[in-house]
């Protein structure tokens, strides 16, 4: 059996938090053992048919180690793993809307070329 090792407390340092909300549920330990207990849940979840899964980010970099530029850090320099909670169904559905607006737009462009062709044959007449 899987078993996610938790801390006493978030791992993120607390210069780093505001009082602003933010999408990161909690940080975990960076071990081999979280990330194959995340995939499992994911797995669980897609089981279950879940709107729901599980993402992660690597956070608090060790020591002597940095973020890059877009505040990535890599697996092994990270001591932290984010985790956030993802709306499958959300996401989808926004790619879905996202597909439908793209093919009316294509067809609205392809209606207008042939209205104006039309246009122009009447007019030469």
């Amino acid at each position: 059996m899987k078993t996610i090792k938790l801390p006493e407390n978030n791992l993120t340092l607390s210069n780093y938090r505001t009082e602003r909300p933010t999408n990161q549920f909690c940080v975990i330990p960076n071990t081999k053992e979280n990330r194959e207990s995340i995939k499992h849940f994911n797995k669980l979840a897609k089981e279950q048919n879940s709107r729901y899964r599980l993402k992660t980010k690597f956070r608090c970099p060790k020591e002597n180690h940095n973020k890059d530029y877009f505040g990535n850090i890599n697996m092994n320099e990270a001591r932290g793993l984010g985790i956030y909670i993802k709306n499958v169904f959300v996401e989808n559905q926004y790619r879905t809307d996202f597909e439908k607006i793209y093919n009316l737009e294509k067809e609205n462009r392809e209606l207008k070329r042939k209205l104006n062709n039309i246009k122009s044959c009447l007019e030469e007449e």
